[in-house]
C-alpha cells in the first residue's frame, strides 16, 4: 500500500530561517518562507512495463513543494525565488539535490522534481526518513551548505506515467541513470514566465489507464479551454481513447502524435467545439509556444525518454530563462492504472535543443478556441506556416 507523508510547516519554516543564517549577504542570499509552506518527500516505486524490470524502492526521489508566494522586494510580474534542497541517506555524505528550481510570484504553485537518493543499489532499500535542509535564494546560486540539520518522513510511492513512442515511463532508464535536479545556473535571469489562466489544482483530474497520457492531456485542455460548455473530464477521456486509437493497458504503446491530433480534431468536430490544433516540433517553437500559452491557448508537452516510452502532458508553466534554457511544467496522473483520478504537476529544465535530464522535449501540440462570442479573452491565432502568433479578442 502507498503512503504519503506531509512535513508541516513549522520546522520547514524554522529551517529556512536557521539555513539564511549561513548565507552571505547580496543577491544570493536566503528568504524565509511564509506560513503553510510545506513539502513532501517520496522515494518512488519505478514500475517497468512488458518485460522490462521494475525498481521498486528505487533511487528515484520526489520532492512536492506546496509553496505560498513568496514577499520579495523587487516589483515586477514575474518576481520569484529559487528554491534548493539538501539531503543526506546516512551514512553516504550530503547532497545537494535540488539546485536553482525557480518558483515564480504569479500564483500558488506546487511544482514536483524527481532526483537521486544516495543508496547502495539501484533500487531495494527503503528508506523511511531522510535528512534535509531547504533554502530560498534571490538568484541562482554556485554553492549552498551542505548540512542537513532536519529529519523528514519518506513515503513510498508507486509511480508510473506515459505512452508515447511505444510506452510509458516503465521503458525509461531514469532509475539507472538519474542525479540532483539541476535548475537555472549561476549568472541565468528570468526572461519571462506564461502560464495557464487558472493553477493546477484548478484542472480537470484523469484517472489515466496505462499509456493513456495522450487522451489524458487532450481531455484536460478541452475541460479547460471549455469549461462547462463541455461535460465531464473523465467522459471526454473516454471519448478519446477511442477516436485515438489508443492502445492502453500494461501491454499498450499508447498513441502516436498523428493520431494524438487526429484524434483530438475528429472529437472535436464531431461534437461542434470550436478548438483548433497544431502539432510544432523543435526548440525553435519554444518562445511562440509560450506567447500561445500566455494568450489563453492550451498546450501539451510531448516528451521522449532516454531508454524507451514518451509521455504527452498538459502545461501549466512555461519559464524563459536568459541562458536560453526553459523550465517547464506540467501535470499528469502520476500512478496510471491505480483507478484513482489525480493531477500532479512536474517540473523539468530544457535546454534550447530540447534535451533534459532523462530525455527529449520533441515538440508541443497546442489548442485554442477558434469561435467569436465564447468569452473575453485572448485567443492565438496561427498562420499557415506555424510561425508567431497574432492575436484577436474574442467578443
Amino acid at each position: 500500500m502507498t503512503h504519503r507523508h506531509l512535513i508541516n510547516s513549522k520546522p520547514f519554516v524554522l529551517l529556512l530561517a536557521a539555513v539564511a543564517a549561513l548565507l552571505f549577504a547580496g543577491p544570493g542570499r536566503a528568504q524565509t518562507a511564509t506560513p503553510g509552506t510545506r513539502l513532501l518527500i517520496e522515494q518512488l516505486n519505478w514500475s517497468g512495463q512488458g518485460s522490462h524490470p521494475s525498481y521498486p524502492c528505487s533511487r528515484v526521489g520526489d520532492v512536492e513543494y506546496f509553496l505560498l508566494p513568496v514577499h520579495l522586494p523587487t516589483p515586477g510580474p514575474d518576481v520569484g525565488t529559487y528554491v534548493q534542497l539538501v539531503t543526506q541517506v546516512p551514512p553516504n555524505p550530503p547532497s545537494w539535490s535540488v539546485r536553482n528550481l525557480y518558483v515564480s510570484q504569479i500564483q500558488p504553485v506546487h511544482p514536483s522534481v524527481h532526483f537521486r537518493l544516495d543508496l547502495p543499489t539501484t533500487s531495494g532499500t527503503c528508506i523511511d526518513s531522510i535528512l534535509y535542509s531547504v533554502v530560498f535564494t534571490h538568484t541562482p546560486v554556485s554553492s549552498v551548505p551542505l548540512t542537513p540539520t532536519h529529519t523528514a518522513p519518506v513515503g513510498h510511492e508507486d509511480y508510473l506515467v506515459g505512452g508515447r513512442i511505444g510506452g510509458t515511463s516503465g521503458l525509461a532508464s531514469t532509475p539507472l541513470t538519474i542525479g540532483p535536479w539541476i535548475g537555472a545556473m549561476p549568472g541565468a535571469t528570468v526572461v519571462r514566465t506564461a502560464h495557464t489562466s487558472v493553477p493546477a489544482a484548478n484542472i480537470a483530474a484523469i484517472n489515466e489507464d496505462e499509456n493513456g497520457c495522450a487522451p489524458a492531456s487532450a481531455a484536460r485542455s478541452i475541460k479547460y479551454l471549455m469549461g462547462n460548455a463541455v461535460g465531464n473530464a473523465q467522459g471526454i477521456y473516454q471519448a478519446l481513447v477511442q477516436a485515438m486509437q489508443t492502445s492502453i493497458g500494461q501491454n499498450g504503446t499508447g498513441t502516436t502524435d498523428q493520431n494524438m491530433l487526429a484524434g483530438k480534431n475528429a472529437y472535436t468536430q464531431a461534437n461542434g467545439l470550436p478548438i483548433a490544433s497544431q502539432l510544432l516540433y523543435g526548440g525553435a517553437n519554444f518562445a511562440a509556444v509560450a506567447t500561445a500559452l500566455a494568450g489563453g491557448a492550451d498546450v501539451e508537452i510531448l516528451i521522449s525518454w532516454t531508454g524507451g516510452g514518451g509521455h504527452a502532458a498538459m502545461v501549466t508553466s512555461m519559464t524563459q530563462l536568459s541562458n536560453g534554457q526553459w523550465q517547464i511544467t506540467y501535470v499528469d496522473d502520476p500512478v496510471q492504472g491505480d483507478g484513482i483520478p489525480a493531477n500532479k504537476e512536474h517540473t523539468i529544465i530544457v535546454n534550447p535543443n530540447g534535451t533534459f535530464d532523462g530525455g527529449t522535449v520533441d515538440g508541443f501540440m497546442v489548442e485554442r478556441r477558434t469561435a467569436r462570442g465564447i468569452s473575453r479573452e485572448f485567443v492565438p491565432t496561427w498562420s499557415a506556416s506555424i510561425g508567431s502568433p497574432s492575436w484577436l479578442v474574442a467578443g
